[in-house]
């Protein structure tokens, strides 16, 4: 429900990026586009300027921005108690690879499952590569999984970007910062295991920054705790998501390490059948996910 070019208004405004916008929308970057003018020919007002560096809010488009958040809010809330009642019981089976299942999904769960006491939960977790199987055998009706997504016979939906980062041990020795990619590649790396999205992002994010040159992999571990543990012990550098390292850069024992011409920001993906839309517990979970994210970066907008 709601104006669909108010949203996409908003997002673009917010991310400063038509791109970024088409990301999270799920929709093209032409189609965002025919949203924006479609809004500027009904006001008759030019809202956004389109600049090499990316989507700046014009006088109209601050005033507008300002009041967009509220609207959309209240399209929200208006859905939400127009909609069917909730499914008050049953099991909600999802999947998620590491990063989403230990560090997104478990607050999220715990406030849908405060509003629906009688649903069980069963959330399994694995690497990317598995978590799509799971989807794919209808093990579980929705996926959550980090990375680049090219999967037959699903569809992928992006939910939200994620930072990764360079971390150390306070045991490793100290670098000069920034940096370059060429000295991340002279050190050793502790690395997930194949098929895992954390992994395959940085493969690609190396790739495209130095073509042909490898990695010095010091170890291969199946999950994140085991990553941040090997380099708080000093065996070598390792890239995570900066949701997974907050807590260790908080209290500094893990370091983030600048690199130069090194892009790290990946986007999440739901999965599930190629078809119709999730329903039931599935379909209720994923609009509940929705909504609590846009109130995150709502929320992190206006503080920022």
């Amino acid at each position: 429900m709601g104006d669909y070019r108010l949203r996409a208004f908003y997002t673009v405004a917010r991310e400063g990026s038509f791109s970024r916008a088409a990301a999270e929308l799920g929709l093209t970057q032409p189609a965002v586009s025919l949203q924006i003018r479609a809004l500027e020919e009904e006001y008759g007002q030019r809202l956004l300027d389109r600049t090499p560096r990316g989507a700046r809010l014009t006088p109209p488009g601050q005033r507008l921005y300002a009041q967009a958040r509220r609207i959309l809010r209240l399209y929200e809330e208006v859905e939400a108690e127009l909609m069917a009642p909730p499914l008050a019981s049953g099991e909600l089976r999802l999947a998620a690879s590491s990063t989403v299942a230990s560090y997104l999904l478990p607050a999220v769960l715990a406030e849908f499952q405060s509003e629906r006491p009688k649903v069980r939960v069963v959330l399994e977790s694995s690497n990317t590569r598995q978590v799509a199987q799971w989807v794919r055998e209808q093990s579980a009706p929705l996926g959550f999984v980090e990375g680049p997504c090219a999967l037959p016979g699903l569809k992928a939906q992006p939910l939200m970007h994620d930072e990764l980062v360079v971390v150390r041990g306070r045991r490793f020795a100290a670098l000069r910062q920034p940096f370059s990619v060429a000295d991340l590649l002279s050190l050793p790396l502790v690395m997930r295991e194949p098929g895992s999205g954390t992994r395959e992002t940085l493969e690609a994010a190396l790739r495209a920054a130095a073509p042909g040159r490898k990695p010095q992999v010091a170890m291969e571990l199946g999950s994140t705790e085991a990553v941040k543990t090997a380099v708080e012990l000093g065996i070598g550098l390792a890239v995570v998501s900066r949701w997974a390292a907050e807590k260790e850069l908080r209290l500094g024992t893990l370091l983030a390490v600048e690199v130069r011409g090194l892009e790290l920001r990946r986007q999440l993906h739901v999965l599930y059948p190629q078809g119709p839309a999730p329903s039931g517990l599935a379909g209720q979970f994923l609009k509940f996910l929705r909504r609590v994210l846009r109130a995150r970066k709502g929320a992190a907008g206006a503080g920022a």
